[in-house]
């Protein structure tokens, strides 16, 4: 089980990673959403879609995610820093 753990959340630090060099041809939005759906308690996938929604200038979802990464895991600095960072946006 842990195997699939963490294969899962490198995929999803990855993920956005290979993705931006392929977005021609992926919407690592869509990729992302479905995994944070299938995995509602997971933190980090939930901080990948706010930083997807950031980039798209979605502010308001990408609190939603935000605030909802940092309440799974309040340990979590990257969701900490990004929430801060969509809250101080227009």
């Amino acid at each position: 089980m842990r195997g699939i753990v963490l294969s899962a959340a490198i995929a999803v630090v990855c993920l956005p990673i290979w993705a931006a060099d392929v977005k021609d041809n992926i919407n690592t939005d869509d990729i992302i959403k479905k995994f944070a759906a299938k995995e509602a308690e997971f933190a980090e996938a939930r901080n990948s879609l706010g930083v997807a929604y950031l980039r798209q200038g979605r502010v308001a979802d990408a609190v939603a995610q935000l605030r909802e990464a940092v309440r799974l895991r309040p340990d979590l600095e990257a969701a900490r820093r990004n929430l801060e960072d969509a809250l101080g946006r227009p």
